[in-house]
Parts: C-alpha cells; structure tokens; sequence
C-alpha cells in the first residue's frame, strides 16, 4: 500500500488501520495521543468534520514511520484538504505530482536489469538484511506485510520500506495487494566476487550474535585441529558432497522459517 496511490489522506489513513491488528482498533487513540489531541477528535477528522492542522499532520506522520518523501506527500495532502482557493489547490496537486514522480523516479532506478548490477549489488551486499527479507518473504504463500516484516525484525518502517522498495525494484521481492511474496530475479555470489567477503561477513556476524541464544534445535561447531594435508583434501570433498545433498533437499523443503548455514574449512595462515 503506496501513500503516492493516494490524494485523499483520510482514504490512506481508513486503508492503514485496516493493515493493523485487530483492524486498527486501539490505533485511532495511538494517533490522537501522537497529535496530542482528544481521540473523539481523530474520530471526526477520519470522518470528515475536522481537518488535521500541518503540525498534526507531521507528529502523525512521523508516528506512522513514513520516510522523509513519504511525509512530505503526506503533509501536503493534509494541505490540500485545507486548500481554500482553487489556485492553492493546484499549486498543491501540481507539488503532489512532482513527488509522486519523484517516487517513480527512485523505484524505476534498478528496474528491467536482467541480472543484479554492479551499483544494485554494492547495495544487495551491504547488510544482510536484504536477503533475510526476502527469503522471509517466502514462508507465506499469500506473502507477507510490513508489519510482520516490522514484527520478524524489530526493525521500525522506515528502515523496512527502503530495503523493500530495492528488492522490488531488481525483482527479488514482488508485492501484490500489500504483501510481498519471493520474485523471480535469483542471487549468487561467486567466491571470485568483490562481494563474497561483505557477503561472508554478514552471516557470520549473525551466527555470532545468536550464539549466545541457542535453542537444542540449533547447531554450532567450532573445532580447531592437526591433521594431514591429504586429510584436509578428503574432507573438503566430503563437505562438498554434504552441500550438494542439502542443497538438493532444500528444493523440496516447505518455507516456514529463515535460517542460516556457515561453514568454514581452511589452513590457518596458509601460503
């Protein structure tokens, strides 16, 4: 659900409580209490009796996690609706339109790439969330929301609708009706890569924070050793074997949850 679809914000603020849980209900005195107004007072401006000061609509606006040109929009439509003069109002409409195009403009930037480019890439790689919020995208089949997204995370929206935005944008994530379900665009990162180590970095740097956390379903094994280099050669191919084996299982395998599997096999300080 785009806030640029809109140029009536009371029809975005209706469609947004029908995203939360429960339908919104509790959300409309969350609103008021970010407005600092009496929620009765919320309840005749979504209906149409009052109208939101330009004040109101920025606390609101930051309430509800919108991003900087989000809220922008979001202000001026509040400023439409309080347009007194035909000229305002155009003014307003043509501003509206400028940064709905302004929008447009940022989300066509990756748009039609066949393959992930170098520039997409750069930003793909740079936090590992990128490719957990895809592949969590996986485990509904009707696709999940930004606010399981926001719940799964613990991220707030502002920093969820970027990364979504991208991944829509190179077509690794697809959004229908306000859910967002796995695209068709793959990625794989080659150990030639400029990318792997960023890539290496990133999940590691997960398994070490979870660590701590371990549940008896999960596994961690870290074993330093001597051995014999003909040794080391028959084990790498028996994990090789191993990820083939696994990689064939994955194919089959329901998506219900994201997990993660690191493993490491090398000389310490090899020339």
């Amino acid at each position: 659900m785009s806030i640029f679809n809109y140029l009536n914000y009371r029809a975005y603020l209706k469609e947004t409580l029908k995203t939360k849980p429960k339908g919104g209900y509790g959300e409309m005195s969350k609103w008021a209490a970010s407005c600092q107004i009496h929620g009765a007072l919320m309840s005749l401006i979504l209906k149409g009796e009052r109208e939101l000061s330009i004040e109101q609509a920025f606390s609101l606006g930051r309430y509800l996690q919108l991003t900087t040109l989000e809220l922008e929009y979001f202000i001026h439509l509040v400023q439409l609706e309080r347009a007194a003069t035909g000229d305002f109002k155009k003014h307003i409409l043509d501003k509206l339109q400028q940064l709905k195009s302004e929008a447009t403009k940022v989300k066509k930037r990756f748009e039609h790439e066949s393959e992930l480019s170098e520039e997409a890439r750069l930003i793909f790689y740079s936090s590992f969330l990128y490719s957990a919020i895809r592949l969590f995208c996986d485990t509904e089949k009707e696709g999940i929301t930004v606010e399981q997204m926001i719940s799964k995370f613990k991220l707030p929206r502002v920093e969820v609708i970027p990364k979504l935005d991208f991944l829509s944008q190179v077509g690794l994530v697809v959004e229908n009706k306000g859910k967002y379900k796995m695209g068709p665009a793959r990625t794989l990162v080659s150990r030639d890569s400029l990318h792997v180590l960023k890539h290496h970095q990133n999940w590691r740097l997960q398994a070490l924070l979870r660590s701590e956390n371990l549940t008896n379903d999960e596994l961690m094994f870290t074993c330093p050793m001597v051995l014999s280099k003909s040794d080391f050669v028959k084990f790498k191919q028996e994990i090789t074997d191993l990820i083939q084996k696994f990689s064939s299982m994955l194919k089959d395998s329901k998506s219900e949850d994201v997990g993660c599997f690191n493993m490491d096999w090398f000389w310490l300080n090899s020339n």
